[in-house]
This record gives structure tokens, C-alpha cells and sequence, in this order.
């Protein structure tokens, strides 16, 4: 097998600037397939815009990108789609006032129907619906087909996307933080629907939850300030001196150690806390985006314990905030 066969997603020096702000620097990644390949690094370091560059949602300002072999860096969004590659989002983007059937063979009908049949009427096309059904089964939604979307859980809503993305019959799939706002129970079915869409697809995934990242990753790669400091498997970037003090200026051996997922809840989390579990605290600085799916409304600048500052501006974090900047 060719270099080109094994690697379906490949970027070659890839580069994006606005303005006098780069945001992605020469990065250079393969995707394989049967892989999972997780992108992490602190915020700001370009991670969403990568996304972007590789789903076609922005054109790069220079650099390659190569899907299945072919040079798609001039492509369309939906000229991607039809080579192969789907994607979802940070944030949730479904439909919710149709059905979840109808979201899912909307998707369907985006790619297997010529653009001037797009707003036919689908009734008599069983095949697309025994394609969108198909995709709900394999991203763990059975059952259900004709709620509305909107009233699904959140955790429902993030695999309803995903439908949508399988839907396409991708060969790459980019998610974009997929556990944003979940709960242990839901992090943990998302989490054995990726290892299993792992051994059909290459993944690329970007997450800040570092437990997970490290319980489900075949390979990392780690930006900072948009460049690649790290890529490899998972131990060997878990260690690298230079991983860690990128993540809070050295006080990262807590931060990227690995506990067993999924991690312990807010009210236990408190305990461990408390009686000193996770070792002592370092009360430096972070920058929090407050924009940021894991930050405390407001939180500006705090400390280290995430909890401690969201409790003196009245939230309780989420689970992702506590493994971004747990010590």
C-alpha cells in the first residue's frame, strides 16, 4: 500500500492567516485510514480553524490539502462532501424543528441526489430513507425517528449530528469537540460510538476533555500558537516535555495524566477535592475564553481551580472545563 492509499487525509504546509494574525502555521498532518486522530491543544491554538480549513469552510492562505490522493485545497464544502469528507460542529447544528428523520434524509439527499432534485418531494425515494435510517442505527438512534429534533437530549442531539455526517458515507470524518456540554453518561456512549466509527472511518477529532482524548486517540497532535509542537501516539505525547509545558507552563504532568473514563461527577469531584485526591493545588493563571463551551460565563482571568473561580461568579463547570484545567 502507497502513502497515498494509507493516509486518506494528508495537509501539506498548511497555513491560514487574517490579517496580521496566523492562526494555522505550516502544519503538515495525515489522517489513515481505520484511525482516530485526535488534535489537542490549549485555546486559541487554531484547532476550530484546521477544522475550517479542511472541511472547506475557509480557504487556506497557503499549503495543500489532499483527500484520498487527490488535491482538494480549491474544492467547495460541498465538492468535499462528495469526495467523501464530513463533518460536524461545536456547536450543536441540526434542524430542530423537523423530525429526526427528516434531518437525517435531508443530509442523505444532499449527496445522492442531482442539485435540480435537492426539493423534490422524497416519498417515493425508499432508498433514501432506508439510507437515513441506516445512519441513525449506526450513530445509536434506533428509535425515535419521528420527534422533533429540537426535543431530543443534548447527548441525542450530538449523535443526531453525527447521523447526519454518516449519512453521506463518508470516508473521513471531522468532529469538531463532540462531547461539548455532556454529562459522564452521555460522554460515555459518545465515547464507544467513536472507537467503533474509528475502525469504518478516519477520524479526526478535536477535544479539550483530556481523558477522553487519551482513552480513545490512536495518534495526537498537538497545536500551539497554530504550529504543531507534537504529533504521535498517545503515551508519547502524554510525556513530551515540551506538551507539557505548553499546557500551563509546565504544571501539565497532573493535567495530561490519564484516569479511567468516564471521570468522576461535579459533587464527587468536590470531595476529592477537598481531601486533597488530585495531589496539591497550583494556584497560577489561565487565560479563559469566556465565549468557550468550557468557560464560566464571566470568568475572565481566574485560577487554576476552574471550580473555585466559577463559585465565586455563581456557575458549576462543566465536565470538559474540570479536564481542560483540572491540577
Amino acid at each position: 500500500m502507497t502513502d497515498a492509499e494509507a493516509h486518506l487525509l494528508r495537509t501539506i504546509a498548511l497555513s491560514k492567516s487574517f490579517g496580521g494574525l496566523t492562526a494555522v502555521r505550516d502544519v503538515s498532518l495525515s489522517l489513515a485510514r481505520g484511525e482516530l486522530h485526535a488534535v489537542i491543544g490549549p485555546n486559541g491554538a487554531g484547532k476550530s480553524t484546521l477544522v475550517n480549513l479542511l472541511s472547506g469552510a475557509l480557504p487556506p492562505t497557503s499549503g495543500r490539502i489532499l483527500l484520498d490522493g487527490q488535491d482538494v485545497t480549491g474544492l467547495p464544502q460541498h465538492a468535499r462532501a462528495h469526495r467523501g469528507l464530513a463533518r460536524s460542529f461545536q456547536r450543536t447544528n441540526i434542524l430542530a424543528s423537523l423530525t429526526v428523520l427528516e434531518n437525517v434524509r435531508l443530509a442523505v439527499q444532499a449527496v445522492a441526489l442531482a442539485p435540480r432534485r435537492l426539493l423534490a418531494r422524497p416519498e417515493g425515494e425508499t432508498t433514501l430513507i432506508e439510507r437515513a435510517k441506516a445512519a441513525l442505527a449506526r450513530a445509536g438512534l434506533p428509535y425515535g425517528h419521528s420527534r422533533i429534533a429540537g426535543t431530543l437530549a443534548h447527548g441525542q442531539q450530538r449523535q443526531l449530528e453525527i447521523a447526519m455526517a454518516l449519512a453521506a458515507a463518508p470516508k473521513v470524518l471531522l468532529l469538531d469537540e463532540p462531547l461539548a456540554g455532556m454529562g459522564p453518561e452521555e460522554g460515555e456512549r459518545i465515547a464507544q460510538l467513536l472507537k467503533s466509527l474509528a475502525t469504518e472511518h478516519a477520524v479526526l477529532l478535536i477535544e479539550h476533555d483530556m481523558d477522553f482524548v487519551f482513552s480513545v486517540a490512536d495518534r495526537l497532535t498537538v497545536l500551539v500558537e497554530g504550529a504543531v509542537l507534537a504529533s504521535g501516539p498517545p503515551e508519547n505525547v502524554r510525556t513530551n516535555s515540551a506538551v507539557q509545558a505548553a499546557y500551563l507552563g509546565g504544571h501539565a504532568a497532573h493535567l495530561l495524566r490519564v484516569e479511567p473514563y468516564p471521570a468522576w461527577g461535579i459533587a464527587e469531584a468536590s470531595t476529592r477535592r477537598e481531601r486533597g485526591a488530585d495531589g496539591p493545588e497550583w494556584h497560577g493563571e489561565v487565560d479563559v475564553d469566556p465565549h468557550d463551551h468550557g468557560a464560566c460565563p464571566g470568568a475572565g482571568r481566574v485560577g487554576l481551580d476552574r471550580r473555585r473561580g466559577c463559585h465565586r461568579s455563581g456557575h458549576v463547570p462543566d465536565r470538559a472545563s474540570r479536564h481542560r484545567l483540572r491540577s
